[in-house]
C-alpha cells in the first residue's frame, strides 16, 4: 500500500504530466490492439460472411465454404482455412469453381477503405468450369450484375478506370507467396471441350512460374508460364512459351475464341505499364511479341497466314469517354512496320479517327515482308524504290456527312522491272478471260477481234458508253484510277444503311479484281486491287480506251449473258449500235446486279416504275453532264420494252452449262 501511494504521489506531480498522458495513450492503443487481437477472427468471420451474402444476392450465385476457420498467427496477421469451397451459378447443375484445401494468411492494410494484403496462399486443388450451350451457361454471373440505375453515364464508360480497376482487382490479391499443386480449368463451347491443366503454380515475391498443359480432342501442348506483377507500380509482364521439341506452335483455344481468329504461335510475350497524372489521365503502355506466328481467318486468307515474327508497342491515353492510340506506336510484321493512331469519343453516337502513316520504305523490304497466304500478286511484283503510303478516316457518328476520308500511295524513284511490266501489261494483247460463278468457271470468253462476239472500243456507241460512265465512273477517262470522293459517299452510305448497301469502286478497280485477282472475298484483296490500280495507271501500263474495251467485254449483264454484243442481243434482239438512250441506261443499270434483272420488268417485259424512275434519273445526270444534247434528252423515252423467251434463257444458259460439265 506504501508504494501505491508513493507512485500515485510520483506521478501526480507536475513535471511528470506528459509521461502520464503517454502512458494513458499507450495503454488505450494496447487495449484497442488487444481487442482487434481477440476480436479480429470473429469480425472477419462477420465481414466474409455479409460480403458473401451481398455477392450472391448480386450475382445471383451459391458460395459454400466447408470447415471455415480464421485465427490470428501473430499480431495482426491472420489466415483463414476452409476444406472446401464451391460457386454454383443459381439453377445450374455444373459447379463453377471447386477449391480443396484453401489456406490463406493476410494483414489489413492501414488504409481507408480498409482493405487487406494477402501475404500468402496455399491450395492442393482449384478447378473452374466455363461451360456454355446453346441455351445454357454456369458462368453468365461474371457478365449479368445488378447495376444501381442511379449510375451515371459517365461513370460506365469511364474506360480508364475500369481498365485500372479491373487490374487492381485482378492483381491486388494475388499474394505474396502462392503455392498451387495443381490447376484445372475446364471450358466447353459449341460442344468443343478444352481442359487447360496448370501444374505447380507459384508466386515468389510477384514473380509467377508454372506449367500450363492444353488438352484438346486434336492435340496436347505444353506450356512455361513467367509472369511478373509489380500492383503498386502498376506494371505487368508474361512469357509463354512453348515446350514440345516436337512441335513448332500450339494453339490457345481461349484466345482464338476472344479474338476471333484461330491462331498459333511459339512464344508470346506482353507487357502492360499504366500510369496515372494529377488531371487523372491514364497513360498506357502495352507491348507485345509472338514468334513463330500463324493465324487463320476467311476474311483475311483461305490459307494460313505465318510469320516469324510480329510485335507491337501501343501507347494510349485513356480518360472518361475518350481512348487515344499515339502515333508513337508501332505495329510490326517481319521487318515491316507501320505507326497507327486511333482515337475514338463516346460522346452521344461516338467519334471515331483513325490514321496510318507510311514513311518511305525500302520496295524490297516492304515486298519480303508481305505473306504470300494473303497476296496473291503482289509477291510476284518486282519493284525497286521507295514506297510510302497514308490512310485517314474520321467520322463524327452523330454527323455521318461530315465523314473524311483520304488515302494515297507515292513513290518518287520507283522502278518496275521488265518481268513486272509484261506481267501487268499482259492483257493489252488478246487472251482468253474465264468468268466466274460463285467461285466457279462458267464461261471462257475470247478477248480477240477473231471472236464475233467481241465489241472493239471504236464500235462501242456513244449512248452505250454515255450510260457506263454516267451508272458506274463518270470520271474514268480523266481519274488516276480512283475518285476519293466516292469512297467517301459510300462509307456515308454504309454507315447510314448500318450495313454494306453501296461501293466506291472505279472501272479501274473492278477490271484489275476481274482480270488479275482471284474470286475470293478476303479484305487483302482490296489492298492488293488498290496497288495494282496505282501501277497501272500512274505508270500508264494500260490504256483507259483497252481497259474500257475490255471492261464491257468481260462483264456479267445476266445469267450467263457476257459482254455488250451478247446483251444486246439478249434483252432487245439488236445490235449494240442501235439501241436507243432509254435500252442503253437500262443495259447501264443492270451491271450492279445483272442476276436480278428479273425484278426490274414486269409480266409482260416493261420495265418496273422504279427502274424507269432510275434511268429517268441518269438520263437526267448525262443532260446535266452535257454528256447527251438537250434535244437527246428532251426525247428520252422510259418505256422500255423488252424481249426476252425462255428459249433465250435457255440458250444462254446452255453456254455456262456446257464448260461445267467440262470441268
Amino acid at each position: 500500500m506504501k508504494f501505491i501511494s508513493t507512485l500515485n504521489s510520483f506521478l501526480s506531480e507536475k513535471k511528470w504530466r506528459a509521461w502520464r498522458i503517454t502512458v494513458l495513450i499507450f495503454f488505450i492503443f494496447f487495449i484497442i490492439s488487444l481487442l482487434m487481437y481477440l476480436l479480429m477472427p470473429v469480425m472477419v468471420k462477420l465481414v466474409l460472411k455479409h460480403k458473401i451474402e451481398e455477392i450472391e444476392t448480386e450475382r445471383h450465385i451459391s458460395i459454400e465454404m466447408n470447415d471455415l476457420d480464421i485465427k490470428t498467427t501473430h499480431f495482426f496477421h491472420y489466415e483463414l482455412e476452409a476444406s472446401q469451397i464451391n460457386l454454383i451459378q443459381d439453377n445450374c447443375p455444373d459447379y463453377f469453381l471447386h477449391i480443396k484445401d484453401f489456406h490463406v494468411e493476410f494483414r489489413p492494410k492501414w488504409q481507408w477503405p480498409i482493405d487487406i494484403a494477402v501475404t500468402n496462399m496455399e491450395m492442393d486443388t482449384m478447378k473452374v468450369q466455363f461451360i456454355e450451350r446453346k441455351d445454357y451457361s454456369n458462368f453468365s454471373f461474371l457478365r449479368n450484375k445488378q447495376t444501381d440505375s442511379n449510375d451515371s453515364t459517365s461513370s460506365k464508360n469511364d474506360y480508364g478506370q475500369k481498365i485500372v480497376r479491373y487490374m487492381r482487382t485482378l492483381t491486388g490479391y494475388i499474394p505474396e507467396h502462392l503455392m498451387n499443386k495443381s490447376t484445372s480449368i475446364y471450358t466447353e463451347f459449341d460442344s468443343v471441350l478444352v481442359d487447360y491443366q496448370i501444374d505447380s503454380l507459384q508466386v515468389l515475391d510477384g514473380l509467377l512460374f508454372g506449367q500450363l498443359k492444353i488438352l484438346t480432342a486434336a492435340a496436347t501442348h505444353e506450356w512455361e508460364i513467367v509472369g511478373r506483377v509489380n500492383a503498386a507500380r502498376q506494371d505487368y509482364y508474361g512469357l509463354l512459351t512453348l515446350q514440345d521439341s516436337n512441335q513448332q506452335r500450339g494453339e490457345l483455344p481461349f484466345l482464338s475464341k476472344l479474338v476471333k481468329i484461330s491462331t498459333s504461335f511459339q512464344q508470346l510475350s506482353f507487357g502492360l505499364h499504366i500510369q496515372e497524372d494529377q488531371s487523372g489521365l491514364l497513360a498506357f503502355s502495352f507491348r507485345g511479341k509472338v514468334n513463330q506466328w500463324a493465324l487463320y481467318h476467311p476474311k483475311l486468307s483461305d490459307e494460313v497466314i505465318t510469320a516469324d515474327s510480329a510485335s507491337f508497342l501501343l501507347r494510349a491515353k485513356i480518360s472518361n469517354q475518350t481512348i487515344e492510340i499515339d502515333s508513337s506506336s508501332v505495329l510490326v510484321w517481319e521487318t515491316l512496320s507501320v505507326n497507327p493512331y486511333l482515337f475514338y469519343d463516346n460522346k452521344g453516337k461516338g467519334r471515331l479517327k483513325f490514321e496510318i502513316k507510311q514513311p518511305a520504305t525500302d520496295a524490297v523490304k516492304m515486298k519480303n515482308s508481305l505473306p504470300e497466304q494473303i497476296f496473291s500478286v503482289l509477291p510476284r511484283l518486282n519493284l525497286e524504290g521507295k514506297i510510302s503510303f497514308y490512310l485517314t478516316f474520321d467520322c463524327d457518328f452523330n454527323q455521318v456527312d461530315s465523314l473524311k476520308f483520304d488515302f494515297g500511295i507515292r513513290s518518287s524513284d520507283l522502278r518496275i522491272s521488265p518481268e513486272t511490266v509484261d506481267y501487268l501489261r499482259q492483257f493489252n494483247i488478246p487472251f482468253s478471260y474465264t468468268a466466274y460463278d460463285r467461285n466457279a468457271p462458267v464461261r471462257v470468253i475470247s478477248m480477240d477481234t477473231l471472236n464475233p462476239g467481241f465489241c472493239k472500243f471504236r464500235e462501242i456507241p456513244a449512248f452505250i458508253r454515255s450510260a457506263i460512265l454516267v451508272s458506274e465512273d463518270p470520271s474514268f477517262f480523266q481519274h488516276n484510277g480512283f475518285i476519293k470522293s466516292a469512297f467517301r459517299e459510300s462509307m456515308v452510305a454504309n454507315i447510314k444503311k448500318g450495313r454494306f448497301a453501296r461501293g466506291g469502286s472505279t472501272l479501274s478497280m473492278q477490271l484489275v479484281k476481274n482480270l488479275f485477282l482471284n474470286k475470293k472475298k478476303v479484305y487483302s484483296r482490296k489492298i492488293e486491287e488498290i496497288f495494282i490500280v496505282w501501277l497501272i495507271e500512274n505508270h500508264r501500263l494500260m490504256s483507259k480506251e483497252r481497259m474500257f474495251e475490255i471492261y464491257v467485254n468481260i462483264i456479267e449483264w445476266g445469267p450467263c449473258v457476257y459482254g455488250l454484243k451478247e446483251a444486246s442481243q439478249f434483252y432487245f434482239d439488236k445490235k449494240p449500235q442501235d439501241l436507243t438512250l432509254a435500252e442503253s441506261l437500262y443495259l447501264a443499270s443492270l451491271i450492279r446486279s445483272p442476276k436480278w434483272y428479273g425484278y426490274t420488268l414486269e409480266t409482260d417485259g416493261t420495265l418496273t416504275e422504279s427502274r424507269r424512275e432510275e434511268i429517268t434519273f441518269l438520263a437526267r445526270r448525262l443532260s446535266d453532264k452535257n454528256m447527251i444534247s438537250p434535244e437527246e434528252f428532251t426525247n428520252f423515252n422510259p418505256n422500255v420494252m423488252t424481249k426476252i423467251s425462255e428459249d433465250k434463257i435457255l440458250k444462254f444458259g446452255l453456254k455456262c452449262n456446257c464448260l461445267e460439265k467440262q470441268q
